[in-house]
């Protein structure tokens, strides 16, 4: 009994946390028992339990506090339609507001292809006895190169 009741009251929590009327609240928890609607909705508003229940949704960011996408969109609706929108807010209002019902495609991203292709390669590095034998090769590719570039003019 003691479980129902605090059931019962965290349902109220959360129902008056998304602005629902006590009586409709009450009336939605107890659909057969109006006597015991009308007086939940009279006390439970004002109840200890309900008032910490209501505190500990909060806390915890229950996600159920979110207006659902119908909600929000009556609520740009709404922005949209008031007097003093000036023409740019207006303007990212619809947008919002169309983007909402989808009459906005989206653009669908193109799958990103990686193709990397990677091929073994070596570099020959010549070694040399002492620094004597490789200045002469150094010496004897510098002229075999002037040789070529000579005569290519």
């Amino acid at each position: 009994m003691e479980d129902d009741i605090i059931k019962h009251k965290t349902e109220f929590a959360k129902m008056m946390l998304q602005n629902i009327a006590p009586l409709r609240a009450a009336t939605t928890i107890f659909t057969r028992d109006m006597k015991t609607a009308l007086r939940v909705s009279r006390e439970w508003p004002e109840d200890v339990d309900v008032l910490r229940i209501k505190q500990e949704l909060v806390a915890n960011n229950e996600a159920f506090l979110l207006p659902d996408k119908a909600s929000l969109a009556l609520a740009v609706w709404n922005k949209m339609q008031s007097d003093g929108v000036d023409a740019d807010d207006y303007a990212k209002l619809a947008r919002l507001y169309a983007d909402l019902h989808g009459y906005i495609e989206k653009q669908k991203e193109a799958p990103v292809v990686n193709n990397t292709i990677i091929l073994p390669r070596a570099i020959e590095v010549p070694t040399y006895i002492n620094d004597d034998e490789w200045a002469a090769e150094a010496e004897r590719q510098q002229a075999e190169l002037l040789g070529h570039s000579r005569t290519r003019n």
